[in-house]
């Protein structure tokens, strides 16, 4: 007679397989993660341009190996515990750890060979030149500083060109600049290289992907035009925001010629309106008392134009914001009275949004224009305006900042718009 199992046994038997099916999930994320530690800690060893000891990077490589062995053999128990029709998720995850563990793998040999290879100097006297013999060239080393892409196609062309010139003529191996362009991608075009592109360490094909992902003249074209035609009027003569105009005008006309438009007659008529009519009403009249009666303004005198009185403005205007800022340290002074002062404007600016980068009604954080800039572009206009990096409104520093809040990826004080990886807290 055939025992029949009681559902309490069956539940229970179901339990503890889930549990070990757990456990092993749980073991083999833990040998991914030391994985992952290792590739953070090459990382940021090479932002902050410290060399690691040769002893140093062979126990690393020992305990990639390590990890890499324990994940097979964790994969292989969690893979036959599972039902045929749920391995396929598994497969994925584990052609993903393959993909880490190559590349860390790649950049632990390469750290290896540069840091136990024989000198330059020692090269050269192990290869002397003799009569008709060419020099050895040594080609340097990959320079450190290498330039990002955030997946804005009106940076496309640029970002290109200079990760061309700073990789492509070094005689690094095609899985390194691989390396290091999948590490140039982030913000939106962070992860557009898939897995089995790295895992085979095809360079040219994950161009390719990208080419096609960002090579579109027509919406470049429409970007940039766009540009021209979201200008906004600026609300006073601030050489802060007129050079931001002057900058984004500029640039968006640059783009075009690169990407060979034609900009004379009506077209150039056309942007030099857009530009007229985002200046302020003092700004403008200068600009029109240059322009005689019956002539037709140029695109390139209103740019001239438009940059001396940058200069002049931020040479006026900065005589004023250090008066201003010397009246605020004597007002620190009194100790609480200029405390509860700030307290008291940040209250009400607070009650009243105002954004510090275009004049709108909306608060900084918020504002379009300032959040199109790439990280770095952003804390130039933050020093440029003398505003806070932890709440982005002036009349204090970040020492001084009322704001409880902070950055939200690493509670540094400074806002999360201005993080950069790395970065200690801005002051």
């Amino acid at each position: 007679m055939t025992t029949l199992q009681t559902p309490a046994k069956t539940n229970k038997g179901n339990e503890e397989a889930e549990a070990a099916l757990n456990t092993l999930v749980h073991m083999r994320g833990m040998a991914q993660g030391n994985v992952t530690r290792i590739k953070n800690i090459l990382a940021r060893a090479e932002a902050d341009q410290t060399e690691l000891t040769p002893a140093q990077v062979k126990v690393y490589i020992k305990k990639v190996e390590t990890a890499y062995t324990e994940y097979h053999q964790l994969h292989q128990q969690v893979v036959a515990s599972l039902p045929i029709n749920k391995r396929e998720e598994q497969d994925a995850k584990y052609l993903s750890f393959e993909a880490l563990h190559e590349e860390v793998s790649t950049i632990l040999e390469t750290w290896l060979g540069n840091l136990t290879a024989p000198p330059q100097n020692q090269l050269q006297q192990m290869a002397p030149v003799t009569g008709n013999q060419q020099p050895v060239v040594i080609q340097q080393s990959l320079p450190r500083a290498i330039p990002t892409f955030d997946g804005r196609y009106e940076n496309w062309e640029k970002f290109k060109i200079m990760f061309r010139d700073a990789v492509d003529r070094t005689n690094e191996a095609p899985r390194i600049k691989l390396y290091h362009l999948e590490k140039a991608l982030v913000g939106d075009a962070m992860g557009l290289i898939d897995v089995k592109t790295i895992s085979d360490g095809n360079y040219e094909h994950a161009w390719k992907l990208l080419e096609e992902r960002f090579e579109d003249k027509r919406r470049m074209i429409d970007i940039h035009i766009a540009g021209l035609l979201g200008t906004k009027k600026i609300p006073k003569d601030d050489y802060a925001d007129l050079r931001t105009l002057v900058e984004s005008i500029s640039g968006h006309v640059e783009n075009l010629k690169f990407l060979n438009q034609q900009f004379t007659g009506v077209s150039e008529l056309i942007v030099v309106h857009l530009v007229a009519r985002s200046l302020d009403a003092t700004t403008k009249k200068e600009w029109e008392s240059t322009i005689k009666r019956g002539e037709l303004p140029t695109y390139e005198n209103t740019i001239k134009f438009l940059k001396d009185r940058v200069s002049v403005l931020e040479r006026c205007q900065g005589s004023n914001e250090e008066s201003r800022s010397q009246r605020g340290t004597a007002k620190q002074l009194t100790g609480k009275f200029a405390v509860s002062k700030a307290n008291t404007a940040t209250a009400s600016s607070t009650s009243d949004p105002h954004c510090e980068m275009c004049g709108e009604r909306h608060p900084t954080f918020k504002c379009s224009s300032f959040n199109s800039l790439s990280t770095s572009e952003r804390l130039s206009k933050v020093k440029e305006r003398n505003i806070c990096f932890n709440c982005l409104r002036r009349g204090h520093s970040v020492k001084n900042c009322p704001s409880k809040k902070s950055c939200f990826r690493c509670n540094k004080k400074h806002h999360t718009l201005l993080h950069l990886e790395g970065n200690a807290s801005l002051n």
